[in-house]
C-alpha cells in the first residue's frame, strides 16, 4: 500500500489506519454506530467492519451538519473513501476530521489519530504555548512507566511538585518523544492541547487552577498513553539539565514476558553516550525501581533486553 497524502508518512498513515480500524471494531459505541445500518448484511465477526455502513453514518454526519463542500461525495464516492482510510492508502486530515466529528469520538482518541497519523501542526488542532522555564524547582518527581505483554511501553505516570521560585507561574510544560497518544492530567490541573514539538516530539501544558507566588508549591500527576505502533528501544530515561530532587522512577513489566536483563543506567547529557550501567533484578511483582534524590545535569533510567 502507499501513501498518497502530501506531507504524511507511509508509517504514520498506516498507523493511524490501524487504530481507526480498532475504534471502529472494538469500542462498543462506534461498533454500534455503524452496525444500525448494516442489518440486511450477515452478522459480522467483532474484528470486520462494513465498509458502506461506516460511510452511511459518515453521509449522515455530513448531512446533519450540512457540509456542502463534501456533498459531491454521496454516496459512492464516501465508501471508496472509507476504503482507502481503512485500509492505510490515503488518510487526509480531512477524513480523519470527518470520522472524528461523525463518530464523536473523544478528545483521548482524537489526539492519539493526530499523532499517529504525524500531522503538521498547522493542520492538527493543537497549540503550542510557550512555558517560563526557569520559573519553577522540582522538589519531588515520580516516574511510573508499564510495559505490555508485547515489549511495547504502554503507559508513563508521573507525580510531580514544583515550586515556583518567580510570581505568576501558572503551567507546568511537560515534553515527551516517541509515538504519544494522549496526555491525561489526573489531577491539580488540566491537560492543555497534545501539540506536536517536532521531530518527533510531543508537548503539553499542565495547566494550574490559578497562578503561583514566589515560594507557592503545586502538586500534579499526569498519564501519559503511547499508539503503541513505532518501534522504540528498551529504555526509559529521565534527562535533567538543572536540579530536580527526589526522584524515583519504576518500570512494571507484563509478568507475561519479563525481560531478560535489566540495567540501572546513567547517560551523559552532552551526546547521549552511556556513562555506567549497573544490573537490576526484577522484583516479587515483576518491576524495578530506582530512588535519586537529587538529578543535575545527567539522565539516568533503566535499560533492558528480551
Amino acid at each position: 500500500m502507499h501513501a498518497m497524502r502530501t506531507g504524511a508518512s507511509t508509517s504514520g498513515t498506516i498507523a493511524a489506519a490501524t487504530y481507526l480500524r480498532y475504534l471502529l471494531s472494538q469500542c462498543a459505541p462506534y461498533r454500534r454506530a455503524w452496525q444500525r445500518y448494516a442489518s440486511r448484511w450477515r452478522r459480522l465477526e467483532r474484528d470486520e467492519l462494513n465498509q458502506a455502513a461506516i460511510a452511511q453514518v459518515l453521509a449522515r454526519h455530513i448531512w446533519d451538519v450540512g457540509d456542502a463542500d463534501e456533498h459531491h461525495l454521496l454516496p459512492r464516492g464516501l465508501k471508496d473513501r472509507v476504503a482507502r482510510a481503512l485500509h492505510g492508502d490515503v488518510l487526509s486530515p480531512r477524513t480523519v476530521r470527518l470520522f472524528i466529528d461523525a463518530f464523536g469520538f473523544s478528545d483521548l482518541e482524537a489526539n492519539r489519530l493526530w499523532l499517529l497519523l504525524g500531522t503538521p501542526v498547522h493542520e492538527a488542532p493543537y497549540v503550542m504555548k510557550t512555558y517560563p522555564e526557569t520559573g519553577h524547582r522540582t522538589m519531588l518527581l515520580h516516574d511510573f512507566c508499564v510495559i505490555g505483554h508485547d515489549g511495547v511501553l504502554r503507559e508513563h505516570r508521573a507525580i510531580q511538585v514544583i515550586r515556583a521560585v518567580e510570581e505568576g507561574i501558572d503551567r507546568y510544560r511537560v515534553e515527551l518523544g516517541g509515538d504519544v497518544a494522549a496526555v491525561e492530567v489526573l489531577r491539580g490541573g488540566r491537560a492543555g492541547p497534545l501539540a506536536p514539538a517536532g521531530e518527533g516530539q510531543a508537548a503539553v501544558d499542565i495547566e494550574f487552577g490559578r497562578p503561583l507566588a514566589v515560594g507557592e508549591t503545586a502538586s500534579f500527576e499526569y498519564r501519559v498513553l503511547f499508539g503503541g505502533v513505532t518501534p522504540r528501544p528498551p529504555q526509559f530515561r529521565r534527562s535533567a539539565q538543572r536540579r530536580l530532587d527526589n526522584v524515583e522512577i519504576r518500570l512494571q513489566f507484563d509478568a507475561r514476558r519479563p525481560p531478560s536483563r535489566v540495567f540501572w543506567t546513567a547517560w551523559r547529557v552532552s551526546d547521549g553516550s552511556v556513562k555506567s550501567e549497573e544490573a537490576v533484578s526484577l522484583d516479587d511483582e515483576c518491576s524495578v525501581h530506582r530512588y535519586v534524590s537529587r538529578l543535575q545535569a545527567a539522565a539516568v533510567g533503566f535499560t533492558w533486553a528480551w
